[in-house]
């Protein structure tokens, strides 16, 4: 295991995270609705995907058990924070918790494999 370069996907994730959720937050007014909550997710999805993508094509060995173990850093470092600052704010519903757990969970599959199979490919054209 790499924990170094763990925990360097974590805190990108992290800042990720936190980086869409405030300009999710900041550009969508009150009353915006289901195509804001969307383009939030799909901006999630894609930052998160390409992170991973990254990483899984820089780390071949096991990138899948790196992922989880980062997305699991990640997690952890975002409840934390959630729950430091949740005096201020108010509770979130758990379709948007669910919502975010499934855009991050499926950017992990989707880049993950794609930057493995990035790396292969790769392997295969250098062989020949």
């Amino acid at each position: 295991m790499n924990w170094q370069k763990i925990m360097w996907l974590a805190l990108s994730l992290f800042i990720a995270q936190v980086a869409i959720g405030f300009f999710e937050g900041l550009l969508s007014p009150p009353g915006s609705g289901v195509s804001a909550f969307f383009l939030g997710k799909a901006a999630s999805f894609v930052v998160c995907s390409v992170l991973f993508g990254r990483f899984a094509a820089r780390n071949p060995i096991r990138p899948f058990t790196h992922a989880w173990l980062a997305l699991f850093f990640q997690v952890l470092a975002a409840t934390l924070f959630s729950m430091a600052v949740s005096p201020w704010f108010d509770e979130p519903s758990m379709i948007l918790v669910f919502a975010e757990w499934a855009a991050l969970v499926t950017a992990l599959i989707v880049g993950t494999w794609f930057g493995n199979s990035f790396v292969s490919r790769t392997d295969q054209l250098a062989d020949a």
